[in-house]
């Protein structure tokens, strides 16, 4: 079957739309058929033709779709005075539909070999036949008839026509005028610093074939006659693939689709932090400006919303762990601990029964019921000493939520469609909350990265409470980063799995070779600068990107990560000082980026889903330092290794074209260089 752009109509089309595209759909999977989305334009287009094929990806051809009946058509031929519709003449059958085709060639840059078809669904082939012999000669569109759309006819036809190969720049600017939503704004294109303009450039930077699929896929929910086994309660989508492949990207277009669909959906987006969630609301203001049908929120947020206040003092990562560590003695490490009670909580687990019974796949290491009894025990203590002290952790908050919800005592308004952004960070509890809101035969659509998350102890979406066998699409090209950065990333994980040979690359969602041969050359290898201590880090680092901006760097085009979370303040006050404003740095957490900012500071472990063209990488040494520490056993070193490693591998991943790394060792200064 044809690949199909969107895979299934609304039920605004007309007859003889769905009738032609119920034939196309069952060409040879060579073919690929788009559909031109009028339910998502401001200003219908009729002049625009109604579908797009490509064969083979070489060959393209353009469609109209005419309403005339049998009854019309054979009275253009016979004159008869009984139809009850107007008669036209032979010569101007079709000439507007004719028109529409000529008009979207026009606006091409360049005459393409483009073969052009008038399609008539509602007349025979003979018909047609007739029709064309008696009217003058026409090269320029090809008429088609009913008995031509027959699944045995229709591929020979097309193939026989398809004498001249377009290009790729050909193709891409046929697919961008065809569906302009699917061009990319420039801010969004990472591997692109600073365009002089000195280029000539025939087409814009679109979605590829794959992105424009998941974006466009199960669009529409299906129609009432449609077969019970594709009308299910819900349609859920999964889209995963490599770092920079674009899941984020497909997200937003599809919310923006999503959005100016009629009837309006009702929309709700959701992610897991801050940084993602601001830099989501940018880019989808630049898709949809002014539009009121989605809301955007962190999953806490959310909660917020329905819970309100709550009288207790909501508390984070490094409190949560100074308290762990005051309820010693117990033979847990803290950071296991903080863990294993985040999944209580996230699996709202009140009783000790629950614990103990619970299926442990894919929460680490397996546990003996004494062990679960101790971590219980130690689960209890921690509640009491928050309870005693007014305290709640996120956590916590999000039990609440989810018991609230599933007890009926909040009711949550029904949304059409519910997309998520990192869904990998979402725990069971959480997706429990969102099947809650979203309306029967609603659409949840995920993004999420394999490497990351639940997905990275190998818990299944089944044991979240998710079904996404045969609705999953995985992207395979990478396109946020140049090859010098991908070549860098992979020799890093070879190094460190060296180290470590228990890390699976398969949990790395590592580029092929083919695909980094697919990967465009430009760009310079990372950049590793050797400094002191870490204010000297802080010093060189801010003096570098002063001098990017006196360079003439545009703003917004900068990202500091800072692996130091407890430092990335001071650092953001030393860069304030050498650009002598505090307004061009802007934390990600802080809110949209202000036209005014000219860089933008994260914490490295929020910067998942986060990108710009140029990327400091500051503070590592604080955290490759903690695998050095001798009272790790090898068990929890190795993990402790693999998990570093990843973390690595995604900061690395950030920058599109330029990445500066700094650290105070010169060991691993060498060990970079080497690499680079």
């Amino acid at each position: 079957m044809a690949r199909l752009f969107p895979n299934r109509l609304s039920a605004r089309v007309s007859p003889e739309v769905a009738r032609a595209f119920r034939k196309l759909k069952k060409l040879p999977d060579d073919f690929s058929v788009h559909h031109s989305l009028t339910e998502v334009r401001d200003t219908p287009d009729q002049d625009h033709p109604d579908f797009l094929v490509f064969w083979q990806e070489r060959y393209g051809f353009i469609i109209k779709i005419a309403a005339t009946s049998q009854e019309l058509a054979e009275a253009t031929l016979q004159g008869s005075l009984f139809t009850t519709e107007p008669i036209v003449s032979l010569e101007n059958l079709g000439s507007a539909e004719k028109a529409s085709l000529l008009s979207f060639s026009q606006k091409l840059s360049l005459e393409f070999p483009l073969r052009r078809l008038l399609l008539f669904p509602n007349v025979s082939q003979n018909t047609i036949d007739t029709i064309s012999l008696q009217r003058s000669k026409d090269s320029e569109v090809s008429f088609l008839g009913l008995d031509q759309l027959g699944s045995e006819r229709l591929p020979p036809y097309l193939t026989a026509l398809a004498t001249s190969t377009l290009n790729e720049t050909q193709a891409e600017e046929i697919r961008s005028v065809f569906d302009p939503a699917i061009t990319l704004p420039e801010s969004f294109v990472s591997t692109r610093i600073i365009d002089r303009k000195t280029k000539p450039t025939l087409t814009p930077v679109l979605l590829d074939l794959d992105q424009e699929w998941c974006v466009k896929n199960q669009l529409f929910l299906p129609l009432e006659n449609e077969p019970s086994e594709t009308a299910s309660t819900s349609q859920t989508r999964l889209v995963t693939g490599v770092a920079g492949s674009g899941k984020s990207l497909i997200l937003l277009y599809r919310t923006a689709l999503l959005s100016r669909l009629t009837p309006p959906q009702k929309i709700l987006l959701l992610t897991h932090n801050k940084p993602i969630l601001n830099e989501l609301k940018r880019r989808l203001q630049q898709l949809t400006p002014h539009d009121h049908h989605i809301q955007c929120l962190t999953f806490f947020q959310w909660s917020h919303q329905h819970l309100g206040s709550w009288p207790e003092r909501t508390i984070g990562e490094h409190e949560i762990h100074r308290i762990l560590a005051q309820l010693q003695p117990h033979p847990f490490k803290v950071s296991f601990l903080a863990d294993e009670i985040g999944r209580i909580k996230d699996h709202s687990f009140t009783k000790q029964s629950s614990y103990l019974e619970a299926d442990r796949s894919g929460w680490g290491k397996p546990l003996q019921q004494p062990q679960r009894e101790a971590i219980w025990t130690v689960f209890r203590r921690y509640q009491e000493h928050l309870e005693s002290h007014q305290l709640v952790d996120w956590h916590g908050v999000a039990m609440r939520f989810h018991q609230a919800v599933t007890k009926g005592k909040i009711i949550l308004e029904p949304y059409d469609a519910i997309l998520i952004d990192e869904a990998q960070f979402f725990a069971k509890g959480w997706f429990d909350v969102v099947r809650k809101a979203l309306k029967p035969k609603g659409q949840l659509f995920l993004a999420a990265d394999p490497t990351q998350g639940f997905l990275k102890r190998r818990q299944s979406w089944l044991a979240s409470g998710i079904e996404v066998r045969g609705r999953t699409t995985r992207l395979h090209r990478p396109y946020r980063n140049t090859r010098s950065i991908l070549n860098f990333a992979a020799r890093f994980f070879d190094s460190r799995r060296r180290e470590n040979p228990e890390i699976n690359p398969e949990s790395f969602n590592l580029p092929t070779g083919e695909q980094l041969r697919k990967t465009p050359k430009t760009g310079s290898p990372p950049e590793i600068i050797s400094c002191p201590t870490l204010q000297d880090i802080h010093l060189r680092a801010a003096n570098e990107i002063a001098k990017l901006r006196e360079g003439g760097l545009p703003a917004g085009h900068l990202f500091v990560l800072h692996a130091d979370s407890a430092r990335l303040s001071a650092f953001e006050a030393t860069l304030a000082t050498r650009l002598g404003d505090r307004d061009l740095v802007h934390n990600a957490k802080d809110g949209l980026l202000p036209t005014n900012a000219f860089c933008q500071t994260s914490t490295l472990n929020a910067a998942t889903g986060l990108e710009a063209p140029i990327v400091f990488l500051l503070g590592i040494d604080s955290i490759l330092d903690r695998e050095l520490d001798p009272q790790l056993s090898p068990e929890e070193r190795n993990e402790l290794h693999a998990s570093q490693t990843s973390l690595l591998y995604m900061a690395f991943t950030r920058a599109g074209q330029k990445l500066i790394i700094l650290s105070t060792s010169p060991d691993r200064v060498r060990t970079f260089e080497n690499l680079s």
